[in-house]
């Protein structure tokens, strides 16, 4: 038999920063008739436990890698092969894999060094991927409240086959400037639009999780002739209630493990996906200089008493680039029924079993439904 029709099953590369991760769980036995797209394996990364999913068609023949192991990527978790494939043939595929296994630089050559250009006054901090001489438009990620472009991780590689895919830190949040305005909000916004004008990035697909969502609709209302397109994931700025107002609070008092731990897990359906890195990134964020003083300000302009100052809905109906929101079906912070009574020219996706981190909890749907909505203008 052709080893053609003996595939791999590889540790994928999840995020611009990823050099291993560790397998925590099998998914499917070996035996198992498998597609493209089933469930193969749980991975922890240094941010969230993810699932690999299978590509190619087949019967899962080996189980290479073992419940904790920690691997490169690209090593080898398993082989799929039909029915016919001799076991001598496939002992012989991995034995041929492993002898020429290489795991890759740390560096992906098509990732940038992070870079910072200076707006308004302050530095932030981006990064970019994909191809340089793309004739598509950008795409331009904005994080949610006490987020940074690493919660784009399982995101960027998809888009960026197509696109050069910029992910930014805020002001006051990951390596960006910790200094805010009178207006924070205002802040916010302006730093988007000033960062899209500075770089020169022309009409741009705008992406926006949550708070980033906000912000990202409100550039959308001052400067549409920035964008060639609106993505909104569980957003914020929709109505004046906020369904997790609580979160916000937990979030910013949170100054141990166990305080954090919990508030975390509201960010997600499956709270088990959570890691002790997570946890200790976030940590470890909060007692930056000035991040402090900058949440609390943020959440007292944009969040006072658990209601919402900043409301886009009725807006959005007049702006006139194509608008798509995605919602976790479990979100606890914002409501998915927020997602169902949207104007009509907003396209509306709801993701079973994830909360509000979809683009995360179940990134390969999420980069299918953004994927095709960018693909649909092009």
């Amino acid at each position: 038999m052709s080893n053609d029709q003996i595939t791999a099953l590889t540790m994928p590369k999840w995020g611009m920063s990823m050099v291993t991760g560790k397998v925590v769980d099998w998914l499917a036995e070996e035996g198992a008739m498998l597609s493209t797209g089933d469930e193969l394996a749980e991975v922890e990364t240094d941010k969230i436990v993810n699932v690999v999913e299978v590509q190619g068609d087949g019967i899962l023949r080996r189980r290479v890698a073992k419940q904790g192991d920690e691997l490169p990527i690209g090593a080898l978790l398993g082989v799929i092969a039909p029915a016919e494939a001799q076991d001598n043939e496939i002992d012989a595929f991995i034995e041929k894999f492993q002898e020429n296994f290489v795991p890759e630089e740390v560096e992906d050559a098509q990732v940038k060094e992070a870079l910072s250009i200076d707006v308004d006054g302050r530095r932030l901090v981006y990064q970019k991927a994909g191809a340089e001489d793309s004739e598509l438009p950008p795409v331009l990620f904005i994080h949610g409240f006490g987020g940074d472009s690493s919660s784009w991780m399982f995101n960027v590689a998809d888009l960026a086959a197509n696109h050069l895919v910029y992910t930014l830190d805020l002001p006051g949040h990951g390596a960006s400037s910790k200094k805010l305005g009178p207006d924070p909000f205002e802040t916010l916004v302006s730093s988007v639009y000033g960062f899209i004008n500075q770089l020169e990035l022309g009409k741009t697909h705008l992406i926006g999780h949550s708070l980033g969502a906000a912000v990202s609709m409100a550039v959308a209302v001052k400067n549409p002739e920035l964008l060639s397109s609106l993505t909104i994931v569980d957003a914020a700025g929709l109505s004046d209630a906020l369904a997790g107002g609580d979160y916000i609070q937990e979030f910013i008092n949170a100054e141990r493990r166990k305080d954090m731990k919990p508030a975390l897990q509201k960010l997600f359906a499956n709270p088990s996906l959570v890691t002790r890195e997570m946890i200790n990134e976030t940590l470890k964020y909060k007692r930056l200089e000035g991040v402090s003083d900058v949440l609390t300000a943020l959440a007292r302009a944009v969040f006072p008493d658990g209601k919402q100052i900043h409301v886009f809905r009725d807006q959005l109906a007049d702006l006139p680039m194509p608008i798509t929101a995605i919602w976790g079906a479990d979100d606890q912070l914002t409501d998915p029924v927020d997602a169902q009574s949207m104007p009509d020219n907003v396209r509306v996706h709801i993701i079973d079993k994830a909360g509000h981190m979809p683009h995360m909890e179940a990134a390969s749907q999420f980069n299918k439904i953004a994927g095709a909505f960018l693909e649909s203008l092009a």
